[in-house]
């Protein structure tokens, strides 16, 4: 019996479906909300400040679906404006999602290939939080691996032994995810 080749679509949709699958049990393991990534509405989503609160705008992007409460869904929903529109605070580079008072930044992030084509990232994790973290914190990044179209590729942590406030460390990480895949990194704890 011969086995049909895969093509990158095929690999991705693969890949998509055992990070899916593995997401989900994930959350039945430890009774988490997060139904699924990657939701495109078709028409636009009308955004609400609370479950049948107050519409404060629509979104026409990509939203992953974090917790749902009977007919409401709450959403996370990434974008770029301009910085002078907001109030940015922080270093420079991506806020880690989940921080304390949203103080850790990854800065100065790079990604590249490795010798072996696989995403490799560095950059420098900066303390804004105002509390220091001691080695016996345990201190650990999740950085999330995501393609052109906004799908999860994949999920690696990195751990920090100790940083202070009003400081930054150096991180590098090599993947185990072709680096042609990879269009970005997103941070959380």
């Amino acid at each position: 019996m011969t086995q049909k080749a895969r093509t990158p679509a095929t690999r991705r949709e693969a890949r998509a479906a055992v990070i899916a699958a593995t997401a989900a049990v994930s959350c039945l393991l430890t009774g988490c909300l997060m139904l699924t990534w990657g939701v495109s509405p078709s028409g636009g989503l009308s955004v609400h400040d609370a479950p049948g609160g107050t519409a404060v705008g629509s979104w026409t992007g990509s939203a992953a679906v974090l917790a749902v409460d009977r007919d409401w869904a709450l959403v996370s929903m990434s974008g770029w404006v301009a910085a002078d529109a907001v109030e940015a605070e922080g270093a420079d580079g991506y806020r880690v999602q989940g921080s304390p008072s949203g103080g850790l930044w990854a800065a100065g992030v790079r990604i590249s290939g490795d010798w072996m084509g696989y995403a490799k990232v560095t950059g420098r994790l900066v303390n804004s939080t105002g509390q220091d973290f001691e080695p016996d914190d345990y201190l650990r990044i999740e950085i999330v691996f995501v393609d052109a179209e906004g799908l999860i590729v994949g999920i690696r942590s990195v751990s920090f032994d100790s940083l202070p406030s009003g400081e930054s460390r150096a991180f590098s990480y090599e993947s185990i995810y072709d680096a042609e895949e990879v269009a970005a990194v997103e941070f959380q704890m």
